[in-house]
């Protein structure tokens, strides 16, 4: 007797029809994968701002109730008007080789003088917080792997006096009227060999509430206070407040001419 195996195979059409499934499937699941892990850098970046917050209120323990500086004088105190400085002399451009606050937290501080992350470090004692997963390489200043930050520091908290162009102390808690809604420190969008701060740019004159401008990226208003900090989750970002708490707020609730209070505590009085 014979034995007849039917060897029939999968028809062309068949093909066709498993693979558009797949094809679906994949458009159908992909996008929610891609959500799943922005939301999961979203929840881990709040958890570095958290911690970093954190670590500023141990820090304000230790030095009666006052932030951190911007920067600090160094070289006996022969660089204190000008911010990069190296080695007493104030440096209008900087080089690969004069950092000065274009540094991340552990390079050459006494080369370079002293910056708010540098300052933070024994209480955070984890350089990789000062990271955002989400944030892509700055093209003009890359990361290294011992200098790598991703997060602004507020300088209306850091220096209160900047918008007079008069260097100050950093504000001391109390000085604050309202800690939960002032702005400490905020996620730029990217991460490069800089420890940043807001500097002179943003709304910092004016506490009247107004409408941000059309196009608000090209204008100078924090949180893009430079046109390359462009928000990096879901058109938002994650913000440390003065009280210690952190969270994700989209750019649209958060333009310094819309919401002054929230980053100027002149403006909270």
């Amino acid at each position: 007797m014979k034995w007849h195996c039917d060897k029939r195979g999968f028809t062309l059409i068949e093909l066709l029809v498993v693979i558009a499934i797949i094809a679906i499937l994949a458009a159908i699941l992909f996008p929610v994968f891609a959500q799943a892990r922005e939301k999961a850098q979203q929840i881990s970046c709040v958890s570095n701002l958290k911690q970093i917050i954190l670590a500023s209120q141990m820090y304000l323990q230790d030095y009666d109730q006052r932030f951190m500086s911007e920067w600090q004088s160094f070289d006996n105190g022969a660089c204190t008007g000008c911010w990069p400085c190296q080695n007493g002399m104030c440096t209008g451009v900087t080089s690969p080789g004069m950092v000065g606050w274009y540094t991340g937290p552990k390079t050459n501080p006494n080369l370079y003088g002293l910056n708010w992350a540098y300052e933070m470090q024994p209480y955070i004692k984890n350089e990789q917080l000062m990271t955002c997963p989400a944030t892509r390489d700055s093209a003009w200043n890359p990361p290294s792997n011992t200098d790598s930050n991703s997060y602004i520091y507020n300088s209306d908290v850091g220096d209160h006096n900047w918008r007079l162009g008069i260097y100050s102390p950093a504000l001391t808690l109390s000085e604050i009227p309202q800690p939960s809604s002032l702005i400490v420190f905020w996620d730029k969008g990217d991460t490069e060999r800089v420890v940043e701060i807001q500097g002179w740019n943003g709304n910092g004159w004016n506490c009247t509430p107004t409408s941000p401008p059309a196009n608000p990226d090209n204008s100078y208003i924090c949180p893009v206070c430079y046109p390359d900090w462009l928000p990096p989750h879901n058109n938002g970002r994650d913000y440390a407040f003065a009280d210690g708490h952190a969270k994700w707020e989209p750019d649209s609730a958060m333009w310094d001419v819309s919401v002054p209070k929230k980053w100027y505590y002149f403006c909270q009085q």
